[in-house]
């Protein structure tokens, strides 16, 4: 048995020690400023900290070995924070080594992507877990919908520390009680049915897990969520736990390098290569992008399974859902058939009346990739709720939200609307698809704007 206390990290409003069963267990106490800095909690800073707190008491009545490190990044009573503290409190998290990180927020803000996605792969390759809660009114929301997070949703016929595997489509794949009766200094209070205290729950049951294992063999995320709840396999709906990658690029095919959503060392072209053999040190992301030379490809399948030390996750740019089934169970996977528009159940949320706009690319050249990524990346600069999505092969190379040979238009539509809930949509088409757009709805950018400066400012005056 092992007796280490295990610490986990509550970024939140902050911690107050003083009521939780005692005020040892809060062993740093942080507040990060509006310009990312990490410094000490002081009196004056202690106007909040009473849902942190709550969560805090959740995770210590169903876990008692812990202690916690507490960073407080709110700064109003509303509960709401700016996504570069969040991001601040995650970087400090990675450089602390933290084993667990709890988060009862996060983003729905897509401009806060990039950013997070970078720091959260991070974390997940170092093995530290992160357990966050989804927004209670289901959209997408990071880092809880992003892969490698142990994403988690209340279910309200759930109470005290049960939990379940139930997948929600948009990235979470958990479902707790949020139903707790606590004892908090001198009072008893029930919280109420929230995600916020859905998510302590799962994290105490990672504790306990690491409290018979130790810190020192938690193993990844995929061992963690097996270990949780046996018989489930967890499935990457994008693969945004990519980062540092090495990319083998068997198809030859051009690639636009410079657009990549995720950092990469070198892009080779067969598994012989030297700077493919020599990238093998130390743990890998690795891109597979499969050819027509059916025995090259086995050979590089053969050779991750061989060889599954040297790997922490795969993206898988075709379809081989059954081979790469054993994968699963020791790594991050993801291949085209797990996108999240192949999987989309329509939800029982209610789509917004308003037409959402449309800025629809159709094209076969390769500068389409690139006006699509810039225009997306310009509206997220501006705050707009901005999605991009396209049917080109490797699209999520790219960033964009990957369509699927045979998704029919209005799937798609409605799993970007109610999902990412944007203010604009970016379709890159290079089928020549009818969408269903109206003329009212939908801006076509032609071939000759592609070079055009004023192109960000004409599609906002489109659509004023």
């Amino acid at each position: 048995m092992i007796s280490e206390r295990i610490q986990v990290a509550i970024l939140d409003d902050g911690v107050d020690a003083s009521k939780l069963s005692s005020s040892c267990k809060v062993i740093q106490d942080w507040i990060v400023e509006a310009n990312g800095r990490v410094r000490p909690r002081r009196t004056e800073d202690f106007y909040l900290a009473f849902h942190g707190t709550r969560c805090a008491a959740i995770i210590e009545a169903y876990a008692r070995n812990v202690e916690f490190i507490s960073l407080c990044i709110f700064d109003t009573a509303m509960l709401r924070t700016e996504g570069g503290k969040l991001i601040a409190a995650l970087e400090w998290c990675l450089e602390q080594k933290v084993p667990v990180i709890h988060m009862s927020v996060g983003t729905q803000l897509l401009a806060d992507y990039e950013a997070l996605r970078r720091v959260t792969a991070r974390l997940v390759k170092e093995n530290q877990m992160i357990i966050a809660a989804g927004s209670n009114s289901g959209a997408f929301t990071m880092p809880a919908c992003l892969n490698g997070v142990l994403g988690v949703a209340a279910e309200k016929e759930l109470t005290g520390n049960a939990y379940r595997f139930h997948f929600f489509g948009n990235g979470l794949s958990i479902g707790a009680s949020a139903s707790h009766l606590l004892s908090i200094g001198e009072s008893t209070v029930q919280t109420s049915r929230a995600n916020s205290y859905a998510a302590p729950t799962v994290t105490a049951a990672v504790c306990r897990i690491l409290k018979e294992e130790g810190t020192e063999k938690r193993g990844n995320c995929v061992g963690m969520f097996q270990k949780l709840l046996p018989g489930e396999a967890y499935h990457a709906l994008h693969p945004d736990f990519v980062e540092d990658a090495l990319v083998l690029n068997l198809s030859g095919k051009e690639l636009c390098r410079e657009q990549f959503f995720f950092s990469f060392r070198e892009v080779v072209f067969c598994l012989e290569d030297s700077l493919f053999q020599k990238n093998l040190e130390g743990r890998n992301c690795l891109v597979i992008l499969p050819g027509e030379d059916y025995c090259q490809k086995e050979r590089v399948l053969a050779f991750v399974e061989q060889h599954p030390e040297a790997f922490d996750g795969i993206l898988y740019g075709g379809r081989e859902k059954k081979r790469l089934e054993g994968l699963r169970e020791k790594m991050l996977v993801w291949q085209e058939d797990d996108c999240g528009i192949a999987g989309w159940k329509r939800s029982r949320r209610k789509r917004r009346e308003e037409g959402i706009p449309y800025v629809l690319i159709q094209t076969e050249r390769q500068e389409g990739v690139q006006l699509a990524c810039d225009l997306q990346r310009r509206f997220q600069e501006m705050e707009y709720q901005c999605i991009a999505a396209s049917n080109w092969e490797y699209a999520y190379l790219y960033g964009l939200e990957y369509i699927p040979p045979g998704a029919e238009p209005e799937q798609v539509k409605e799993y970007l609307e109610e999902v990412f809930v944007p203010d604009l949509v970016i379709l890159l088409d290079r089928q020549g698809e009818d969408w269903g757009l109206g003329e009212d709805e939908v801006y076509k950018v032609r071939e000759e704007e592609f070079a055009e400066k004023e192109l960000y400012e004409k599609i906002v005056g489109y659509f004023s």
